[in-house]
């Protein structure tokens, strides 16, 4: 069961609606390989850099902006910029390693921050931290907090089934993510 905290929204929002999650825009931090098939001296490995530049070695030209670009968006505005120096005018990117992550805390084994290098569910999340912690956890009210679209939504996940062996809807997370597994209150 999810439920959504706060205004009404779109549902498509909700990670098990649409499936996995494959981060279509470049990120600050991603690394990526530029290839030029017609100039494959050119070809490098490049790391976007925290505002958002792709710089290619040195000589070749000016950087050029990646944010809010796709990897087919970004190799058009390549082929911009530099096709005119390349017998070819064609380009490549792919996505060696994303910067894209999730964040895991709360009731769990070991919390930390886990790369987001492939669809990923709740579950899978969890699980790579180690698990919950079973004397503490209260798995009946997991918070999934996504930003999107500059508005903050919380989603309360019941994982209760999950852990004890159940079948569960997998909810498929975002990239930046925050999941928290509440600690349950003791009463003695």
């Amino acid at each position: 069961m999810v439920l959504a905290t706060g205004c009404q929204h779109d549902p498509k929002v909700l990670g098990y609606t649409e499936g996995p999650y494959d981060t279509p825009y470049v990120l600050p931090g991603d690394v990526l390989f530029i290839s030029f098939p017609g100039a494959t001296n050119l070809s490098a490995q490049v790391k976007v850099t925290a505002d958002g530049e792709v710089r290619l070695p040195s000589g070749f030209g000016k950087p050029i902006n990646s944010t809010g670009k796709t990897r087919p968006e970004l190799e058009k505005a390549l082929i911009e910029e530099f096709g005119k120096q390349l017998r070819t005018p064609e380009v490549n990117v792919s996505l060696i390693q994303s910067a894209a992550v999730v964040y895991v805390s709360g009731a769990v084994m070991a919390p930390a921050t886990i790369p987001m290098s492939r669809p990923l569910t709740l579950l899978e999340a969890i699980m790579q931290v180690g698990g919950p912690n079973m004397q503490k956890a209260k798995l009946d009210s997991v918070s999934v907090v996504r930003n999107f679209q500059g508005e903050q939504r919380t989603y309360k996940v019941d994982m209760s089934k999950a852990f004890a062996g159940g079948d569960v809807v997998p909810f498929y997370l975002r990239p930046f993510d925050s999941i928290v597994v509440p600690t349950r209150v003791f009463n003695f």
